[in-house]
């Protein structure tokens, strides 16, 4: 969720800006992995929030 919410908020409009401001829209693309590193880091940072606050779900996924 939070990686999605990253690319979105983060890595479009990061994109966007320097693709226009070196007159490449080519460029567009190098905004999404700096939106996804934000967004797996704020993700990362939440989920282990949870954990040290008892929130975490005892959950086990085997495949």
């Amino acid at each position: 969720m939070w990686m999605a919410a990253g690319l979105a908020v983060f890595g479009l409009p990061l994109g966007m800006a320097f693709g226009l401001s070196m007159g490449n829209i080519g460029l567009f693309g190098t905004g999404f992995p700096v939106g996804l590193a934000i967004g797996v880091a704020a993700g990362t940072s939440l989920d282990r929030k949870a954990e040290t606050e008892g929130r975490q779900m005892d959950i086990e996924i085997k495949y």
